[in-house]
């Protein structure tokens, strides 16, 4: 299950446009969590599953992931009644509010790194998340937007935002585009002020995909097989 939280005033989403704020490991958060477990609200008397007991499991504070162990009762015939405990995980992903959104586009940020992998699965994508993490490298992020393909990072300037490519860059295989928008002109000083935008497109490929090579490239490539297993990924 995945829950959406906001980075910037910390509220979790409810349903549409409904954000409610509550701490972590609260009865108020795991009553949310549970309304998004699958199973545990079918209709029907007979279908009906029961919850008798729900706890916390510990988490690392930057996994991005909450744990509830939960224990649960259903009549499978009449008189006889199964007993299951079991762990439940969500993913975290942040989104913003409408209210934070609001505020954001005020102009805070003044460099946007645009990070994407277009497949279907994104084990690499998923990979430099946990690197990300791992090394504090969204550190100065203003805020942070996830979608389906990739997310988004918004920098206070260029050079942090300069740096965190370069953490990617070192990471994963990349091809990138860059641009900038002016949204002030200082006549006095005849000094311009700009937003930036780069954008990352994170190689296709992962580890382990395995490819049929068009007869071209695979002549091309040193007469190899055409059916091939990616190994490794690099930058050249």
């Amino acid at each position: 299950a995945t829950l959406h939280q906001c980075r910037g005033c910390q509220r979790w989403h409810q349903e549409a446009g409904k954000w409610m704020a509550c701490d972590l490991e609260s009865r108020e958060l795991m009553a949310l969590c549970l309304k998004n477990v699958s199973g545990l609200h079918k209709r029907g008397s007979g279908d009906k599953i029961r919850v008798v007991d729900a706890g916390w499991v510990w988490t690392e504070p930057h996994s991005m992931r909450l744990k509830i162990k939960l224990t649960v009762q259903k009549e499978v015939q009449t008189g006889t009644i199964l007993q299951q405990s079991f762990i439940v995980v969500f993913v975290v992903r942040n989104q913003q509010c409408i209210e934070c959104q609001a505020e954001f586009r005020q102009g805070s940020w003044k460099s946007l790194v645009q990070v994407r992998q277009r497949v279907k699965h994104k084990r690499t994508f998923l990979y430099l998340e946990q690197l990300i993490l791992k090394h504090g490298a969204h550190r100065g992020c203003l805020s942070i937007e996830t979608f389906t393909d990739g997310m988004d990072f918004y920098f206070p300037d260029k050079g942090k935002a300069a740096r965190f490519m370069s953490f990617i860059e070192n990471s994963v295989p990349i091809k990138t585009k860059h641009s900038k928008k002016l949204i002030g002109l200082d006549d006095k000083s005849n000094v311009a002020n700009y937003k930036y935008t780069d954008l990352v497109e994170i190689c296709p490929l992962c580890k382990d995909d395995l490819l049929y090579l068009p007869k071209k490239i695979a002549r091309n490539t040193g007469n190899i097989a055409r059916l091939v297993l990616v190994k490794a990924l690099t930058n050249v």
